[in-house]
């Protein structure tokens, strides 16, 4: 999958991927076909940035989900599965736009199926968490007890503060 997403991204002009390490888009996956759901919310309530922050995330960060299923008569190919995950996200305009953003640098990514081959059954679930790769946090971001968010950290991969102006 992390293949096929970098060569959607390199016939664009960007930079590949790399592999990310957040189980969040993974336990979503399986949270997704165990419960018969496709979103980006889950059963309690968390949206994507929620879960990925509660997995450890915290960089700039967007997700795909994707279902296909068949009732009768087919056969699994989890190859394929994923090449029509990639084609469906690439043709719809909001998905290809997660994909091609330039500013991703890793993408996590979950599978998850359940098949009966016995009765040409399958539900096939994938999902996409892009993340950024812009800060190195010595202390993560924290409120203490006067509502102050304080945080240490350098910025990388090119990444520069603005300072506003009045």
């Amino acid at each position: 999958m992390l293949s096929l997403v970098d060569a959607a991204r390199v016939e664009e002009g960007l930079s590949p991927l790399a592999l990310g390490n957040n189980p969040a888009a993974q336990e979503h996956a399986e949270a997704s076909l165990a419960g018969g759901f496709l979103s980006h919310w889950d059963l309690e309530g968390h949206k994507p940035g929620m879960r990925y922050s509660l997995a450890g995330g915290y960089q700039r960060n967007q997700e795909n989900v994707f279902r296909s299923r068949c009732c009768g008569g087919c056969s699994f190919d989890l190859e394929a599965s994923i090449r029509e995950a990639i084609e469906l996200w690439m043709r719809s305009p909001g998905h290809r736009k997660v994909i091609l953003d330039p500013t991703h640098r890793l993408l996590n990514i979950g599978l998850a199926w359940r098949n009966n081959p016995l009765r040409g059954e399958y539900v096939f679930h994938a999902v996409h968490q892009f993340e950024g790769d812009y800060v190195q946090y010595s202390a993560l971001p924290a409120i203490d007890s006067d509502g102050r968010l304080s945080m240490t950290g350098s910025l990388r991969n090119g990444a520069t503060l603005n300072e506003g102006s009045d």
